[in-house]
Formats: C-alpha cells, structure tokens, sequence
C-alpha cells in the first residue's frame, strides 16, 4: 500500500541522516575508515538521493578525491 512505501522511504531517509552523522563523527576523530563505511551505507541505501550526493562528496573528502558539491 501506499502508507507502507511511505514509511519505508522515510525510515531509509532517518537511516541516511544517522549513518551521515556517524561518518561525520568518525571523521572527526581521526577514524576515516569508520566514517568510510557508513558513507558507503548512504549510498546502497538510495544512490539516487540528496544523502547519497552528500555523501558521495563526504567520501571525495576522505579518500583525497576532487569534491564536487
């Protein structure tokens, strides 16, 4: 049904928001294999989304890529 898209596209989007928060956590102390990981989670959650573009950015970032934002 349609509630049950709803809710399943919402729990991935809180799941993108947490995973990018615990990235950036990583990130931040030093820990950028951790943050490596969960960056890569955003991204098999929805490739398509506004979360996977930060984090595709995220990931340019620690892996000493261009960043494209």
């Amino acid at each position: 049904t349609e509630w049950v898209r709803e809710m399943v596209a919402k729990t991935a989007e809180r799941q993108a928001v947490l995973l990018l928060a615990l990235a950036d956590s990583h990130a931040r102390k030093g820990e950028p294999l951790a943050a490596i990981r969960h960056l890569e989670k955003v991204l098999a959650l929805d490739p398509a989304s506004r979360h996977a573009e930060a984090a595709r950015a995220r990931l340019a970032r620690l892996k000493g890529g261009p960043v494209k934002e």
